[in-house]
């Protein structure tokens, strides 16, 4: 039976115990915030689930927060609770909080007895058809090629990295269907991936794709692979939400985003809103210094085309590569993109929607807003650090792009010897 465990303490978290976040090269932990460098296992092969499940590294994890103990590798929910915001912790406790299975394990000096995931966020690997400016082949198979030339990879280094033996995988997650009640998807770009496609058709084929929702983190340039197309799927599951990857719309986007092209994802917008009616869709886009002017022109603009509705953007600030972070812009930038992201704020404020949706939309660019103040705290007047590095100018020389033809706005930042 489900229970709202918020009131359990200030430190309980269901996720551990009825949920599981495995990337592509087996990282293991109880969600997708948790700090990667504390990871509790490595899954390879041939490993159970349940053996991950009772690690030292997560029966321990499970004693702690229990006890009220503020795990350091959850710092991004203590940091969140602490604004007065709301967490990933809380969104757990809420809809994942199983009294039963919660106590069952507890007096089980904190090993889980019989497995029962309700959530599961899985990465298979890094296969994916673009090579967006901020990620690097590590995320992206597309990539691997420039990073070969750029002298960035070896190559002697894979080019795929992925879970080791899906099949085995596979098995135990359909062995969970009937308890499962979510699946996010991400990647790599996640519709690209065989072994999704293989288990969407194994919950429909279970006659469970009415009892679970999936959630996506997608670039949205392709609704088919090879002989899959994932509409007609989609239209069978509970519910689907995508977070649609999206960090500027036409030129723009597909400098970003390097080998998306805009017209496709328009219309793969508008196809999955006329056959997919159940669609929440939303955008999530990174915000680096390069898209930090037009990422409100992209909020606007999708708000005004009907394709998403107030309340529907995910704005995540970048922080790696470092090179391409807001707080490597000067000053000036920096002032005139506070002045911007509050007429934007203002703007929504005139919008006709619940106010509780506005005030989502409103904390998004707020928390923006925020992040560069503090960055101008640490500003001098007469910066001198470039902000358009040699890096990324080598990156423009081999895919043949020119960042200034494209976004004028940054003309001043431009080191001509980068062009000699």
């Amino acid at each position: 039976m489900k229970k709202d465990l918020n009131s359990t303490n200030s430190t309980f978290c269901s996720a551990p115990y009825v949920a599981s976040y495995i990337g592509m090269q087996g990282e293991f932990m109880p969600c997708c915030i948790f700090n990667y460098e504390s990871k509790l296992s490595t899954y390879s092969g041939d490993d159970n689930l349940l053996d991950h499940m009772n690690s030292p590294a997560a029966v321990q994890l499970r004693k702690d927060l229990h006890n009220g103990v503020r795990v350091k590798a959850c710092n991004h929910c203590w940091e969140l609770e602490d604004k007065g915001l709301g967490s990933l912790r809380y969104h757990f406790n809420r809809s994942y909080a199983y009294d039963e299975v919660v106590k069952a394990t507890n007096a089980n000096n904190f090993f889980i007895p019989d497995l029962k995931l309700r959530y599961i966020d899985i990465r298979f690997s890094n296969k994916c058809n673009l090579k967006c400016v901020t990620c690097s082949s590590g995320w992206s198979t597309a990539w691997y090629g420039d990073s070969v030339q750029l002298g960035h990879s070896l190559p002697s280094e894979p080019k795929l990295k992925s879970i080791e033996n899906t099949d085995n995988l596979l098995t135990q997650i359909y062995d969970q269907i009937d308890n499962i009640e979510q699946i996010y998807f991400a990647g790599g770009e996640p519709l690209m991936l065989p072994e999704h496609y293989k288990l969407l058709n194994k919950i429909i084929d279970k006659g469970r794709a009415e009892k679970i929702a999936l959630l996506y983190s997608t670039n949205m340039a392709k609704l088919t692979y090879g002989k899959w197309d994932v509409v007609p799927l989609w239209q069978q599951f509970k519910e689907i939400c995508v977070q649609a990857s999206l960090d500027g719309s036409h030129s723009r986007g597909e400098y970003l985003r390097t080998n998306i092209k805009w017209d496709n994802v328009e219309a793969n917008i508008e196809r999955l809103q006329k056959e997919v009616p159940h669609l929440n869709f939303n955008i999530a886009p990174t915000i680096s210094w390069m898209n930090s002017y037009n990422v409100v022109d992209l909020h606007r603009e999708f708000i005004e085309k009907k394709y998403i509705t107030v309340g529907k953007i995910h704005a995540n600030i970048l922080h790696n590569p470092p090179q391409y972070a807001l707080y490597k812009l000067p000053k000036g930038h920096l002032d005139a993109l506070v002045n911007k992201y509050n007429k934007h704020i203002e703007w929504i404020k005139t919008l006709d929607a619940p106010d509780n949706l506005k005030t989502m939309d409103i904390l998004a660019f707020e928390k923006v807003v925020v992040y560069i103040k503090e960055g101008l705290e640490s500003k001098v007047d007469n910066h001198k650090e470039e902000t358009y590095s040699i890096i990324q100018a080598n990156l423009d020389k081999l895919r043949k792009v020119d960042f200034f033809n494209i976004f004028p706005e940054f003309a001043d930042l431009k080191n001509k010897h980068y062009y000699e």
